[in-house]
């Protein structure tokens, strides 16, 4: 029977690589927004959507299981948990649509705004920015 101490050196090995996997697809995903910033920012969203299901979906599942009780949740419920502490981190990856907005979002470009009557019109809620009018 292992211990953990006997399981530590391999986690640890898995982490190193893990981190490195990690530092390479970063690399890879500045190099694509350098490259093509609108498609790297269409990619991404698609990703973000993914991955924020997923944490969200878990989040639920473990609220409604606390609601209701029972049994069925027993053998799932630590795995739901662990992808719901993933949530500061989804919020943290949530930062990169602020600096690419104009590139996702026709209403988020001014010089198209200012031409088309109908996001003229949406204006008040189709708007990255807080308009006050006096």
């Amino acid at each position: 029977m292992k211990t953990i101490d006997d399981i530590k050196p391999r986690i640890a090995a898995i982490q190193k690589r893990s981190l490195l996997v990690g530092i390479i697809a970063l690399l890879a995903c500045i190099a694509g927004a350098y490259m093509d910033k609108a498609q790297f920012m269409q990619s991404y969203l698609l990703g973000y959507w993914f991955w924020i299901g997923i944490t969200a979906a878990s989040i639920a599942l473990v609220g409604l299981h606390h609601l209701v009780g029972g049994g069925w949740g027993f053998s799932i419920q630590r795995i739901l948990e662990a992808a719901g502490r993933t949530l500061p981190v989804m919020i943290l990856l949530f930062l990169p649509f602020a600096f690419g907005m104009q590139d996702l979002f026709i209403w988020a470009r001014p010089e198209i705004v200012a031409v088309d009557k109908l996001l003229q019109h949406k204006a008040g809620y189709l708007n990255e920015q807080q308009q006050h009018q006096h």
